[in-house]
C-alpha cells in the first residue's frame, strides 16, 4: 500500500512539474510573440514618422509641428494590442539599455549642436526654424519624440556695444515630451530669462526669470510636482562666467516618454536658457 501510495504520490507531483513547466513554455512563447508584433509595428510607424517630417517646411512652426503629429497618429493610430501591453521599451528593444545609458544625466545643449552632431546620439533630429524660433524634433528609434523650441525675443532698448553693459533678447526654452506609444502629447516645461552683461569686467547677472509647466493629460495617468520653477542660478565653468534661468520638475506617468534624449516614466526633467558675461546665449535640458 505505501508503493502504491509513494507511486501516485510520484506521478501528481511529476504531472505538476510539466504542467507548471507546459504553461511557463506557453507564457514564453506568448511574450515573443507580443515583442515581435509590437517590435514590427513600432519600426513601421517610425519610418511613417521621418517620411512625415521629411515632407515638413523647414520654416514650420511650434504649432505646425504639433498639429502634424496629431494628425499622424490619427491617420495610423496605435493598436490597442500595443497600447494595452505590459512589456516596456527595452523589453523590445534590448539594444537600447547601453545608449540609455550613456545619455542618462547627459546635458544636451541642442541650441549649438549641429543637426550632424545630435543624429549621432540621439538617432534623428530634425530643424525648423521662422522669425525668431528655433524648433528641433527628436525622434528615437522606437517613435519616442520630443520637440524643443527656443525663442530669442529682440530688445532694441539696450546697446550691444562691446564696450558697454548691455542686455540680451528675452530667451525662451520650451520642451514638449510625448508618449512613447500612441504619441500623445504628455507635458511641456519652460524656462525663460534675460540676461544683463559686462564684456570688459567680464560680468553677468539675471534681469528676469520666469518659468511653467502644462499637463495635457489628467488624472492619475500623469503626477508633476515642481521642483524649481523659473529660478536663477551660477553656472561657472573655470574662469568663463555664466548664468542661467531653469525649470524642474518631478514627472510620474504611467506611459513612457520622452526627455533629455531618454525615455522613462518616471524622474526629473529640467530645462534652462543662459548667457555668458561675452553676451553669447543657449538653451538646453536634461534628465536628472
Amino acid at each position: 500500500m505505501e508503493k502504491i501510495i509513494t507511486l501516485v504520490l510520484c506521478l501528481s507531483l511529476v504531472l505538476s512539474v510539466a504542467g507548471f513547466t507546459s504553461k511557463a513554455e506557453a507564457s514564453e512563447a506568448s511574450a515573443t510573440t507580443e515583442k515581435a508584433e509590437i517590435r514590427q509595428y513600432i519600426e513601421t510607424n517610425v519610418a511613417l514618422l521621418k517620411h512625415t517630417f521629411d515632407k515638413l517646411p523647414k520654416q514650420s512652426t511650434k504649432d505646425q509641428i504639433d498639429k502634424v503629429i496629431e494628425d499622424h497618429y490619427k491617420k495610423y493610430p496605435t493598436p490597442q494590442g500595443v497600447k494595452n501591453t505590459s512589456l516596456n521599451e527595452l523589453d523590445v528593444f534590448p539594444e537600447l539599455e547601453e545608449k540609455y545609458k550613456k545619455l542618462k544625466d547627459q546635458n544636451i545643449k541642442l541650441q549649438y549642436s549641429t543637426d550632424e552632431e545630435l543624429n549621432n546620439i540621439l538617432e534623428k533630429v530634425y530643424t525648423f526654424k521662422k522669425d525668431n524660433s528655433t524648433v528641433r524634433v527628436l525622434l528615437g528609434e522606437i517613435g519616442d519624440i520630443q520637440v524643443m523650441e527656443h525663442t530669442s525675443t529682440p530688445d532694441n532698448s539696450t546697446s550691444k556695444d562691446a564696450s558697454t553693459q548691455a542686455v540680451t533678447n528675452m530667451e525662451r526654452n520650451t520642451v514638449t515630451a510625448y508618449a512613447v506609444l500612441g504619441g500623445a502629447r504628455v507635458f511641456n516645461v519652460w524656462a525663460e530669462g534675460k540676461f544683463q552683461y559686462d564684456k570688459k569686467k567680464k560680468t553677468v547677472k539675471v534681469v528676469h526669470k520666469d518659468g511653467d509647466y502644462r499637463k495635457f493629460i489628467a488624472g492619475s495617468l500623469l503626477q508633476i510636482e515642481e521642483k524649481k520653477m523659473g529660478e536663477s542660478r551660477v553656472a561657472d565653468q573655470g574662469k568663463y562666467v555664466y548664468r542661467e534661468v531653469y525649470s524642474r520638475i518631478y514627472v510620474e506617468a504611467i506611459l513612457g516618454f520622452k526627455f533629455g534624449g531618454v525615455v522613462f516614466n518616471s524622474g526629473l526633467a529640467e530645462v534652462y536658457v543662459g548667457a555668458g558675461s561675452n553676451g553669447a546665449t543657449y538653451g538646453g535640458q536634461k534628465k536628472l
